[in-house]
């Protein structure tokens, strides 16, 4: 399907401001090394501010494409670790959701190689709210520098007191519910009666697959089906 000018610009723009989480996991450890914590955590829960912006937008004018997807799925992955390892440097309790992610990630790589089609589920997406909740929470407290002297003096006291307490429940939170996600795809990527084979078949020609990853009404179409599967005929 051929899209008039409009529809590739509002394209672009949403991609764009996605693009910004990938740039941002990029310069967040040279951030925190040069201006240390408090600048850094204002840069992550301005650039988690995108999230919402670019789902919303793309949704509303109707540019979702598997490209967006594809690309929105990195850069959340790739965000979400590099502000978890800044996090776990300096509160060590967060390693435990570090290294949970990056065995759910490897767990999604091993279910695409074998061409299965894990949808995020329910709980994957809790999951992922509570996750970018967790680490936008984490920021803010380590950020109260700037806003702690502003609460009355009540306030400054209970913040004080149970800042790591509250820090240690929210991990504890999202460690549970990263156990669950992580059991439930595990079950799916291991389990060899879903696997589909590609023998025989080749991947698709350029012109077709410039077609695939940016045209929003075969997105539509073909969102639920294995990524794999798509890309070969």
């Amino acid at each position: 399907m051929k899209y008039n000018k409009q529809y590739h610009i509002k394209l672009f723009v949403v991609n764009l401001i996605t693009s910004i989480r990938l740039l941002g996991a990029f310069v967040l450890p040279f951030i925190y090394y040069c201006k240390g914590p408090v600048i850094v955590s204002i840069c992550v829960l301005l650039i988690f501010s995108t999230d919402a912006i670019d789902g919303k937008l793309a949704r509303h004018w109707k540019v979702e494409t598997f490209f967006g997807s594809l690309l929105d799925s990195l850069c959340d992955k790739l965000f979400s670790i590099v502000s978890l390892s800044i996090l776990s440097y300096i509160r060590v309790i967060m390693i435990v959701p570090l290294l949970l992610e990056l065995a759910i990630m490897a767990v999604n790589t091993i279910a695409y190689k074998d061409n299965k089609n894990i949808q995020s589920s329910k709980l994957g997406k809790r999951k992922t709210i509570l996750l970018a909740l967790t680490i936008a929470f984490s920021f803010a407290l380590l950020a109260s520098p700037l806003y702690i002297d502003l609460l009355p003096i009540t306030l400054q006291g209970i913040f004080v007191t149970y800042d790591s307490i509250t820090l240690y429940v929210l991990a504890g939170m999202i460690i549970g519910m990263q156990l669950l996600v992580l059991t439930d795809y595990s079950k799916k990527a291991f389990n060899k009666e879903y696997i589909k084979t590609l023998k025989k078949k080749k991947i698709i020609s350029f012109d077709k697959l410039k077609m695939y990853l940016f045209d929003h009404e075969f997105y539509v179409t073909h969102k639920d089906k294995p990524l794999r599967e798509i890309f070969y005929e």
